[in-house]
């Protein structure tokens, strides 16, 4: 009986330690796969909250904001289908991509396109992501932002505007998955963020 204890015991121990590493790498993993802080815009307050469903496992969600010229900043947000180290080297793949394709074109359109040919040809087995990418720009006669942004498939923005009881979708008309078809339409809007505004950008795990 005590050698049957001993032996459970030790493969508690031993299933504890197991899953203590797994945690540890898949938490390794993540941190490299979004930014370790946001750049400084002068006039703007930017903000992430970044929480996996799961300290075991690497999930496929990402974002990143960064400098491209002066007064002009990139930003991203997105989602690869499913998890796990096949995500996440997708996720890495496509962060990436995107901040190349964003010092290339100014058109976000273009990025996206851009994206959807390197996801169609690196990557086997497919993983779809949804994306909305974008540049904001500071407007040098007043104290707003200009703000373009491109959509594959994503949820759209929310424009919060403290003297409006409802916040706006913001969206581009059209815009499918990355990832799925090589011909894929996308489409892009633009908007002007006012002091006092907030444009808020997430993933579907929001909603759900």
């Amino acid at each position: 009986a005590r050698t049957d204890r001993d032996n459970a015991v030790r493969q508690r121990d031993s299933a504890e330690q197991e899953r203590d590493l797994i945690q540890a790498y898949a938490s390794t993993l993540q941190s490299t796969l979004i930014p370790p802080s946001l750049p400084s815009i002068e006039g703007a307050h930017l903000a992430t909250h970044f929480r996996p469903a799961s300290p075991r496992d690497v999930g496929g969600d990402f974002y990143d904001v960064f400098p491209l010229s002066e007064g002009r900043w990139g930003f991203f947000i997105g989602d690869v289908v499913g998890h796990g180290v096949q995500a996440a080297v997708a996720t890495s793949l496509i962060r990436y991509t995107l901040r190349s394709a964003a010092w290339h074109y100014d058109d976000p359109i273009e990025v996206l396109r851009e994206l959807n040919d390197v996801m169609m040809g690196e990557l086997a087995p497919r993983r779809p992501c949804t994306v909305i990418t974008g540049a904001i720009r500071a407007d040098p006669h007043s104290d707003d932002f200009l703000i373009t942004l491109g959509t594959g498939g994503h949820q759209p923005g929310l424009l919060l505007d403290p003297a409006e009881s409802a916040a706006q979708h913001i969206r581009p008309s059209t815009g499918m998955m990355l990832g799925a078809f090589k011909d894929a339409p996308f489409s892009a809007c633009s908007l002007r963020l006012r002091p006092g505004q907030t444009l808020l950008l997430f993933t579907d795990r929001i909603v759900e």
